[in-house]
């Protein structure tokens, strides 16, 4: 009865046209959930050096006995000691849309976007707890304070909410031409996400009846909010075109361009392309009078990816608050530097090519698959091992300049056997690398 969740899910699929088709998903669920003060890791800590002859109450008597460090489990595991409870509303929605553009064969649009809300509430109450201690000469039972919980009653309120969007549409184009096929993409996509985080503290709470900020203690001291915002964004633009003559030749050339928030504007956008290239010899009429091979494939290929995960704006001057002055007899929230800028940080790159084949033979008794790969990770993302002296209260930020080049092989075999009753395979690989 303390974990509760509400779960709705709908799909929404219309074909208006025959060459037109949208939809509409949506899915939102609530969770309600409440706990006891303490954690399950704290709960279990401390019930594990109980003794098994204890017992919770005093004989006879509904009165909690004092047990270790002055508690009663019973209070942890319910609301005696106080309680959490967690309000998540999480909505997910996404509209799409798929058109067969009619007057151009094999050429269809698709697109789709994505809105996801979502919030979410904390709240902790933590209250003084109650056991019963007895009078050594009378045996009298007193009602006191527990050993280990708060002597006066905290809250703690913490509030999340956080968005996200996505848009995306795509471009395919698939013809075959005789012997020939090509298939192309083209694509954009858009994420945006926000987010925003408040919390309120208050202690010394003259009551526990009513668990709520206002009623804290007015004391400055015993009072502390806290509250942030983070937003992100990027942007892709990436294309594909595929080419197979015959089944026989292979060629794939890809391109993305990146567009990364943690870079500055002339810096952020990044440029990877791919292409790699296949000849699979046994559709070769040469090779027919090699009846022991099922299929034979060289290939090779070569491309840039990119890597931009490092703290964002560190090509902006940043600061920070924290040391205050007193000016005019008032405390004043001072301003200061906290990280060097740097204005030329951009994306890592890794450039690698290998070069394979695959082979199947004698009904694939043998299978090979080898690999050749040769990587070169350039303007590696790390701080340069300078040093700042602690008074300035400065860091460094990350520097494109770090290299590292690697190269190896890997080797799979395998024996399939599927041409008796009783079928069976193995499989064994070797690889290497070195830096």
């Amino acid at each position: 009865e303390n974990i509760k969740q509400y779960n709705l899910r709908s799909n929404i699929d219309v074909q208006v046209t025959k060459y037109l088709k949208v939809g509409l998903n949506l899915a939102g669920r609530i969770d309600d959930d409440h706990f006891p003060y303490n954690s399950a890791n704290q709960i279990n800590s401390h019930i594990f050096l109980y003794q098994p002859n204890w017992q919770p109450y005093w004989p006879g008597t509904k009165d909690l006995q004092p047990l270790r460090g002055s508690e009663n489990i019973i209070n942890w595991v319910s609301d005696n000691a106080g309680y959490q409870t967690q309000k998540i509303n999480t909505f997910q929605s996404t509209g799409y849309i798929n058109w067969e553009v009619p007057w151009v064969k094999g050429l269809s649009i698709e697109g789709s976007g994505s809105y996801d809300p979502n919030s979410t509430f904390v709240k902790t109450f933590e209250k003084p707890d109650y056991v019963y201690y007895q009078d050594a000469a009378t045996g009298t039972l007193t009602r006191g304070r527990s050993g280990m919980q708060t002597d006066q009653a905290t809250l703690d309120d913490r509030i999340t909410l956080g968005s996200l969007l996505y848009l995306t549409t795509k471009i395919h184009y698939e013809r075959k031409f005789g012997r020939s096929s090509i298939k192309a993409l083209l694509g954009y996509e858009q994420t945006s996400t926000y987010s925003n985080f408040d919390e309120a503290y208050r202690s010394n709470f003259p009551s526990t009846v009513i668990p709520q900020i206002f009623a804290g203690s007015s004391d400055p001291t015993q009072q502390s909010n806290n509250g942030s915002a983070a937003q992100g964004a990027r942007q892709n633009e990436f294309g594909r075109l595929n080419y197979d003559y015959a089944g026989k030749y292979l060629a794939e050339f890809t391109m993305r361009r990146d567009g990364s928030p943690n870079f500055s504007a002339d810096k952020r956008w990044g440029y990877f392309p791919s292409a790699s290239a296949g000849w699979r010899l046994s559709e070769e009429p040469f090779m027919k009078k090699y009846n022991f091979i099922d299929e034979l494939k060289i290939r090779a290929s070569y491309g840039i990816m990119g890597n931009d995960l490092v703290n964002s704006f560190q090509y902006l001057t940043t600061y920070g608050y924290g040391n205050n002055y007193v000016i005019g007899g008032s405390d004043v929230t001072g301003l200061a530097q906290t990280g060097v800028p740097n204005p030329n940080i951009t994306w890592e790159t890794a450039k690698t090519w290998n070069a394979g084949l695959d082979a199947t033979l004698w009904k694939g008794l043998l299978g090979i698959t080898f690999d050749y790969f040769q990587t070169r990770r350039s303007d590696i993302l790390t701080t340069a091992a300078s040093v700042v002296p602690g008074y300035t209260g400065l860091t460094l930020p990350d520097e494109n300049i770090g290299i590292v080049d690697n190269k190896g092989f890997e080797l799979i075999l395998t024996h399939t056997n599927n041409q008796h009753k009783f079928q069976y395979s193995f499989s064994g690989n070797i690889a290497y690398s070195r830096n």
